[in-house]
């Protein structure tokens, strides 16, 4: 089986609004929605910038063990470049492993700072961010 290696491209610490609780809806799946507030984002090359207030994070789990997750949401870099992100996960807390992995997609400028985010294949993680509460970090990985 092949193995992959990978680079990381870009850690994002993003700050979280109060959770929007819908509850449990038709499909027997709990869903919440949790606003993106704000926060800052950087690259191993130095860019950086930060993270648009008024994206979001939809959450749902689906029979008590498997979480589903779908972000949207936009970075602007120091220099104006708008990344818009798509990012969207599993795990189950029945799994060995349980770690939510997600597997962003990019929208950028063609000519911009950050067209080089428009092709690949990605994968992230996500953690508590020691830089703001609430918050997670998302570190984004490309692979090679």
């Amino acid at each position: 089986m092949p193995s992959f290696n990978a680079t990381t491209v870009l850690q994002i610490d993003v700050s979280l609004g109060d959770h929007l609780h819908v509850g449990y809806t038709s499909e027997s799946t709990y869903t919440k929605v949790i606003p993106i507030t704000g926060g800052t984002f950087s690259c191993p090359d130095g860019r950086h910038g930060e993270v648009v207030p008024g994206g979001a994070d939809w959450n749902e789990l689906i029979d008590g063990h498997v979480s589903h997750v779908y972000a949207k949401y936009c970075l602007r870099s120091s220099t104006g470049d708008i990344i818009i992100i798509d990012n969207e996960g599993r795990s189950d807390k029945n799994h060995p492993f349980p770690t939510l992995r997600t597997t962003p997609h990019f929208t950028v400028a063609r000519d911009g700072s950050f067209a080089d985010l428009a092709c690949g294949t990605y994968a992230a993680s996500l953690e508590d961010s020691p830089v703001f509460s609430p918050s997670k970090r998302i570190v984004v990985q490309r692979l090679l």
